[in-house]
């Protein structure tokens, strides 16, 4: 939205909009990596240390045990 304001005020003009967007463009795969990272290490957060590690695993919302379930327990597919 800043570059599109720049661009309109005549503050930046010609190739200078495209060239910004590419090179943002850029970046979205190492963000998008670093987003995921991030929330995968909520997975066992509140399971670590626990006694009964199943009855607080039922008590999970349906959200946390799918990410539980998606990162640490591999399924492959039958052929």
């Amino acid at each position: 939205m800043r570059l599109a304001t720049l661009f309109a005020t005549g503050d930046i003009a010609g190739s200078q909009p495209t060239t910004a967007t590419a090179a943002l463009a850029a970046q979205v795969p190492e963000v998008e990596s670093k987003l995921f990272d991030a929330n995968k290490s909520r997975v066992l957060d509140g399971l670590i240390g626990v006694p009964d590690v199943a009855a607080k695993f039922r008590d999970l919302l349906l959200d946390r045990r799918g990410d539980f379930r998606a990162d640490l327990v591999p399924v492959t597919p039958r052929a």
